[in-house]
């Protein structure tokens, strides 16, 4: 019985870590009428993204223009060059690597050391709970191509991707998310 509720507790936490999504956060130029854009242009993607993974933009460079692409088309908008559209996508990104300490509140009592089934049980006693992960924040901002001014910008921050193979799908499933805010294109009068 105890192993059961153990398995079923065990599913719970799992079925709540993949519903935790990251929160997209967003703003907007008050004085911008964005439902007036109709076409759109792809920045390039910066060359670095990363502090201590140089190569990631050039891995995942292409990832990120087909997911704007893919985007911007399906809320109506169509691809132009730079000079000829109405608003202008850049996309910027950075890992950092960060530390996380916890302080699990116990101290180890000093003066009753002693070994308990082979082990010493107050040396090497960790006072706190030290973790390292990277965090990384993509940022999807919108120029007016004839102002020049950022209309729009949305953005998100979450751990780096577990492994290589995975970044570029988690890159792309962010800059959908995140230009799901974005609002589609009035139908061509």
């Amino acid at each position: 019985m105890k192993w059961l509720q153990c398995g079923v507790a065990a599913l719970v936490a799992i079925w709540l870590a993949g519903c935790r999504t990251a929160p997209i956060r967003e703003a907007s130029d008050p004085e911008a009428t964005l439902t007036n854009y109709q076409s759109f242009a792809i920045l390039p993607v910066p060359d670095q993204l990363s502090e201590t993974d140089p190569d990631l933009a050039r891995r995942v460079g292409p990832a990120i223009t087909s997911a704007v692409q893919a985007a911007l088309t399906q809320k109506g908008y169509r691809e132009l060059p730079r000079q000829q559209a109405d608003f202008a996508v850049n996309i910027r990104g950075k890992t950092v690597p960060l530390t996380d300490v916890t302080g699990l509140g116990y101290l180890p009592e000093y003066g009753r050391m002693g070994w308990t089934k082979g082990y010493p049980y107050a040396y090497g006693y960790h006072l706190a709970d030290v973790r390292t992960f990277e965090e990384g924040t993509l940022i999807v901002e919108i120029y007016d191509n004839r102002t020049r001014k950022m209309v729009w910008v949305g953005w998100t921050s979450t751990g780096k991707a577990p492994d290589r193979a995975r970044e570029g799908v988690i890159i792309s499933n962010a800059i959908e998310t995140i230009l799901a805010r974005f609002p589609s294109a009035k139908p061509a009068a």
